[in-house]
C-alpha cells in the first residue's frame, strides 16, 4: 500500500479505537476537509467495509477509489 493508503486506514483505525461509529469517522474524515479520490464525500459505507474486510484486502481493490485531499 502506498503512503496515502496508509494514512487512510490509520486514521480509521485511529478513530475506531476511541470509540466512534463508521458514520461519525465519516463525518470526521470530511470534516477534516479530505475527499475521495473522485472529490465525493466520504460515506460510512467506505470505512464499513474497510473494517469488516479487516483493512487488509479491502486495500487492493476497492482502496484505491480514494485518497485524502486536504481542502484547507
Amino acid at each position: 500500500a502506498d503512503q496515502t493508503e496508509q494514512v487512510i486506514l490509520s486514521r480509521i483505525r485511529e478513530l475506531k479505537a476511541v470509540g466512534y461509529t463508521t458514520r461519525q469517522i465519516a463525518d470526521e474524515l470530511n470534516r477534516q476537509g479530505f475527499t475521495t479520490r473522485r472529490g465525493t464525500a466520504w460515506r460510512f459505507q467506505y470505512v464499513t467495509k474497510a473494517l469488516r474486510a479487516g483493512l487488509n484486502s479491502f486495500i487492493c481493490p476497492a482502496i484505491r477509489e480514494f485518497h485524502l485531499t486536504p481542502t484547507n
